[in-house]
Formats: structure tokens, C-alpha cells, sequence
């Protein structure tokens, strides 16, 4: 078991169970046809029923197994740890420059009675 990694573990189990459930579940169905055409005591119906939902919930685990498996697998892979700023506490904030506009627009020309539109380049 040293060097093999716990995904491998989950998937496999996941796929042991699910297989297990359902060979169990395709059986228990074989045997209750069989216990239906040849007149199967309480008991044997009772164990049959048993096995069947003993199958099912197999499958459900290993379904569960699986997505948890996945979920894990997102989990172990590792980023890189976020990098945090800290400015020191007595600086100050330095203020922005002005900003001089190399090419104003044009100034707003109105024309009387009309309403004011502003050119964009």
C-alpha cells in the first residue's frame, strides 16, 4: 500500500462496491423468478428480499464512495498558497497626479432652441 495514492483507493472501492450491488441485485431477482415458480417458503422470500436491498445499498455506497472519492481528489491537489499585501500602517497614501488631457474635445457648441450633444473621438 506505501506509494499508492488515496484516489486509487477510493475509485477501486467505489467500483468493488458498485459491482458487488449489482451482481447481487441481477441474483436475488434470478432466485425470486425462481422462488415464484416453484413455490418458495416465507423464509426464503425473506432472505431473497434481503439480499436484494442489501445489493441496492451497495450500489448507493458506491456511488457515494465515487463522488466523495472525486470531491477528495479536488481537495488533495494543492495551489499555490495566496500571496497577502501589507502596507505598513504610518505611510501615507500617495495622491494621484493631475491628469492633463493632450487632446481636449471640442467645447460644446449649442445652436438657439437646440439641445446640447457631446462629440466623442
Amino acid at each position: 500500500m506505501t506509494g499508492e495514492p488515496r484516489q486509487a483507493r477510493s475509485a477501486t472501492m467505489a467500483l468493488l462496491y458498485v459491482t458487488i450491488g449489482a451482481l447481487l441485485v441481477v441474483w436475488t431477482i434470478i432466485y425470486y423468478i425462481w422462488l415464484n415458480r416453484n413455490g418458495g417458503t416465507d423464509n426464503a422470500y425473506l432472505l431473497n428480499a434481503g439480499l436484494f436491498a442489501s445489493g441496492v445499498v451497495l450500489i448507493v455506497i458506491g456511488l457515494a464512495v465515487g463522488r466523495i472519492g472525486r470531491n477528495a481528489r479536488q481537495a488533495e491537489v494543492s495551489s499555490a498558497a495566496p500571496v497577502a499585501v501589507v502596507t505598513a500602517p504610518g505611510a501615507p497614501a500617495a495622491e494621484p497626479a493631475p491628469v492633463a488631457l493632450i487632446n481636449p474635445p471640442p467645447p460644446l457648441t449649442t445652436a438657439p432652441g437646440s439641445v446640447p450633444v457631446e462629440v466623442r473621438r
